[in-house]
């Protein structure tokens, strides 16, 4: 029992950090921006940071640095003194860098904490205080001796039909000039296994030391067929080479009924769910979906609720059945779903039947499982009356 106690007790204080945290992040604001720049040797950069307090009372802020640039830096001041609730107090930071600075990316974090835990103390009536604090990042590339580039894959989704562009955002990480240029194969991924269709070259650039260039590749979407596809682009950097993936669409304004519950019951309400995909690149709004039911010389019509669907996405649209005039047997079902002025139909079968019958070893699994919770109940309540027992006769000898 005692260790049940605590483990609780855990829980909740981890959820309660968990709350302080949040208001941690937004009790305090600092007024400027993340930086990123190239080395250069002796560089000297001055930044002037702000920072807001969201406090309910004037007071310090602590100001601290950390990272491996933090022996170059200079602060003009360590404590923002008695800030008043929504008053700014500004600081600067000198960065000082060597002549030299090792290859590679290297960062430093600056960050202002308030010096007063708030929410806690007995005149609060709990324990557990929080301290805002709040943090900005200045990274800076060395850059390599050796050639090196990196470079981001953009393939956005597009309509069938029009130019899909595709671009490479790429970044000089080396001292030297390259020349750079990029293939992008195209694959289908409709039939599960990709599936190469086409190749694309860009353009030849030359990629100067420590700066980004553009790459784009164009694909005609117009008699490809729509579906999700795969864009695999090397980047080539004189004799080095990198690759990326990603993803897209070629789509057009349709919507595929997928799915569709093909089961009710006699004498209820049923709900039934059409799954629906859009393979649009855009919202499409106002969807619906009118089910007819015939059979057995009796036609049921109802229709479901109206939605809206972002791209490429897939969910249900209900339905609610009444099937308490309805015979038990097999019925043909009509779906016709309405969008944007267009249809889609999907014809089919569905099943209306008396009750929900198990087969006899399901019932004997069942009956075995609910005499074994009991038991296990039982076990409990007789464990918990024995430890009573115990600590009433501990309290005894004591």
């Amino acid at each position: 029992m005692k260790i049940i106690k605590k483990n609780i007790f855990l829980f909740l204080l981890m959820i309660i950090f968990f709350l302080g945290f949040i208001q941690e992040v937004s009790a305090v604001g600092m007024l400027g921006r993340n930086d990123f720049f190239i080395f250069e040797p002796g560089i000297k950069k001055t930044y002037t940071f702000g920072v807001l307090s969201n406090t309910d009372r004037p007071m310090n802020h602590t100001l601290g640095f950390n990272g491996d640039l933090e022996k170059y830096v200079t602060l003009s001041k360590t404590v923002l003194e008695n800030l008043a609730p929504g008053e700014v107090g500004y600081f600067n930071l000198d960065l000082n860098l060597p002549d030299e600075l090792p290859a590679g990316l290297h960062t430093l974090t600056i960050c202002a904490l308030e010096s007063e835990t708030r929410g806690g103390g007995e005149d609060k009536g709990t324990s557990i205080g929080t301290r805002a604090a709040i943090c900005l990042v200045i990274k800076v590339l060395s850059l390599y001796p050796e050639k090196l580039a990196e470079f981001d894959l953009s393939a956005p989704d597009v309509a069938s039909g029009e130019i899909a562009e595709i671009t490479m955002q790429v970044r000089s990480l080396t001292q030297q000039n390259m020349s750079i240029k990029g293939i992008v194969d195209i694959y289908s991924n409709s039939s599960g296994s990709p599936i190469k269709v086409i190749s694309l070259n860009t353009e030849e650039k030359i990629l100067y030391s420590g700066k980004n260039e553009e790459l784009s590749a164009r694909l005609d979407t117009t008699n490809l067929e729509i579906g999700q596809y795969l864009a695999k682009a090397t980047l080539y950097f004189d004799e080095n080479s990198s690759t990326q993936e990603k993803t897209f669409n070629i789509g057009n304004l349709s919507m595929q009924i997928e799915n569709f519950t093909d089961t009710v019951y006699k004498n209820k309400v049923n709900k039934m769910e059409i799954y629906v995909k859009s393979r649009w690149n855009s919202m499409i709004k106002d969807v619906y979906s009118e089910v007819f039911i015939t059979g057995n010389n009796q036609t049921i019509k109802t229709s479901s609720s109206t939605e809206s669907f972002e791209p490429w996405q897939t969910k249900p649209l209900n339905v609610f059945l009444d099937a308490k005039n309805i015979s038990a047997g097999d019925y043909n079902i009509k779906i016709l779903l309405h969008y944007e002025g267009q249809t889609a139909e999907v014809n089919g079968k569905i099943k209306v039947i008396e009750k929900i019958e198990l087969p006899s070893s399901t019932m004997f699994l069942i009956v075995i499982i609910l005499v074994l919770v009991i038991l296990f109940l039982i076990l409990i309540l007789r464990t918990r009356k024995k430890m009573r027992e115990l600590e009433k006769k501990a309290k005894k000898k004591k």
